[in-house]
């Protein structure tokens, strides 16, 4: 079954300069990252009423990836030629 989903607004949330923690890093991939594929997996999350606010949303957003900062990194190649994890708050 096919759900059409409309966006409504889209918006780039970064963290705080005192919170983020990527730096511009190079992180080599664990055993368990290149056992996976590196594909994309779209997701859409619904809640229902009473919803969070999307501020509520956006603010639990900015706090993840402050704390986890991997999560707003890219694939990437290192020096070597290795597949790694460049946290540069992208």
């Amino acid at each position: 079954m096919a759900v059409t989903v409309e966006i409504t607004q889209s918006t780039v949330l970064e963290p705080s300069r005192e919170s983020a923690r990527g730096g511009g890093k190079k992180v080599p991939l664990t055993v368990f990252d290149r056992a996976s594929t590196d594909g994309y997996i779209p997701a859409v999350f619904a809640w229902n009423a009473p919803a969070p606010t999307n501020d509520a949303l956006k603010a639990g957003l900015v706090a993840a990836v402050a704390r986890f900062p991997h999560l707003a990194g890219r694939f990437a190649a290192d020096d070597h030629g290795r597949k790694c994890f460049h946290l540069n708050d992208a």
